[in-house]
């Protein structure tokens, strides 16, 4: 279905990024510091932000405004609104609400890395940032498969979108 240049794009550039997070896990830690962080970072954001876009380009695609809140059950109320169903957003609407999804993981990431940020810019409080920062990333996420799994989710869902 033509109409997710977007969202492909979005993927793509978190392919890029996470092939860079990776190549500097191969080094000491030493030697990347915070270059490592920031394609962490980006990888994390461009997930969650292609998960967004996806909806956006869906919403635009079964021509339904999504204003507000970015989310499947947002763009399902909206399609309820105007007499319309989508039962395939029912897996997304479960992903969002499962807090131990890859997809709730990645989120509670993204806002975790914005409060680290604030944490940061404080003057007095730079250590306590780095600490936060230190266990976030010491808990291992799977980011390559959450981006696989993202990509089949988009898959998946686009090509039941044609049928619908």
């Amino acid at each position: 279905m033509s109409g997710y240049t977007n969202t492909r794009e979005k993927l793509f550039l978190a392919k890029l990024h996470l092939e860079q997070w990776l190549s500097y896990k191969q080094k000491p830690v030493e030697l990347v510091g915070l270059h490592a962080r920031a394609h962490k970072d980006a990888v994390i954001y461009q997930l969650t932000n292609c998960y967004k876009v996806f909806l956006l380009e869906t919403a635009a695609q079964l021509r339904v405004d999504l204003l507000g809140e970015c989310s499947a059950q947002a763009l399902q109320a909206n399609l309820r609104e105007q007499e319309r169903d989508l039962g395939d957003l029912n897996q997304l609407i479960a992903l969002e609400k499962d807090v131990n999804s890859w997809l709730s993981l990645c989120f509670k990431l993204e806002s975790e890395s914005r409060r680290i940020d604030r944490e940061r810019a404080k003057p007095a409080s730079s250590a306590s940032g780095m600490q936060i920062l230190a266990t976030s990333e010491a808990a291992g996420y799977d980011f390559a498969r959450w981006l696989m799994l993202l990509e089949a989710l988009i898959d998946q869902f686009t090509e039941s979108l044609t049928e619908w």
